[in-house]
């Protein structure tokens, strides 16, 4: 639609526009069941408006439960709202937990290989203690090259992460940033006992990423 009434990329208004409409219609899933007919035919238009130069705004009324919409999404779901969040990692350059160095995603990382999905509290150890729907949310993965995974196994957080945290702060601070890890001195990871500390851990994680799936778009996307 664009390129029929736009000839040439998009000026810096219709930039901001199209990315609060990449991350909301995404993370919302606005073009799946009952809102499919009524959504995709109302940004029919306002791309046709917005293609023609008119100062066009997209607006996102239909705000988001952090819990019901994001926490409990599995990562194997090939959802538009799984799909933004991998999107949303990828965009944060994140980096090889043991040297540093940015993950090539030319090389490592495909939609269909499940190894480069990694679960931060191991679902080996977490099985015992809930069910798989809650260790396989969004909330426990990030992208690791399978390298790594082999090297942490069953093992905790608070056991793999440890050496790392210990051999080079600024570094290893950069690495989990880059992941959207919340990983300070409060953070579930370093917390006893599993199921307290993944509780604690999903809670954390789950804001970082409602955060920065609004700072991407540049609009609000959840109920607070």
């Amino acid at each position: 639609m664009i390129s029929v009434h736009h000839a040439g990329p998009p000026n810096g208004h219709q930039a901001t526009e199209i990315r609060k409409w990449f991350w909301a219609t995404g993370v919302a899933q606005r073009y799946s069941d009952k809102g499919y007919h009524r959504n995709i035919v109302a940004d029919a238009k306002f791309f046709e408006s917005l293609a023609c130069n008119a100062r066009k705004l997209f607006v996102f009324r239909d705000r988001l439960d952090p819990v019901a919409d994001i926490q409990t999404a599995e990562y194997a779901s090939r959802s538009a709202k799984t799909r933004a969040f991998f999107c949303l990692l990828a965009s944060k350059s994140p980096r090889l937990l043991k040297t540093g160095d940015f993950i090539d995603f030319g090389t490592h990382v495909s939609h269909a290989n499940q190894k480069d999905r990694h679960h931060i509290f191991p679902k080996a150890q977490m099985k015992n203690h809930f069910p798989s729907r809650v260790y396989n949310s969004l909330c426990n993965i990030c992208y690791l090259v399978f390298s790594d995974h082999k090297e942490i196994g069953m093992q905790l957080p608070r056991t793999y992460l440890k050496q790392h945290r210990e051999d080079g702060r600024q570094q290893f601070r950069r690495v989990m940033k880059s992941h959207l890890i919340p990983a300070g001195d409060d953070s579930g990871l370093w917390d006893q006992g599993i199921v307290r500390s993944f509780k604690k851990f999903r809670q954390q994680r789950l804001a970082v990423i409602c955060s920065e799936f609004e700072k991407a778009a540049g609009i609000k996307l959840f109920r607070k």
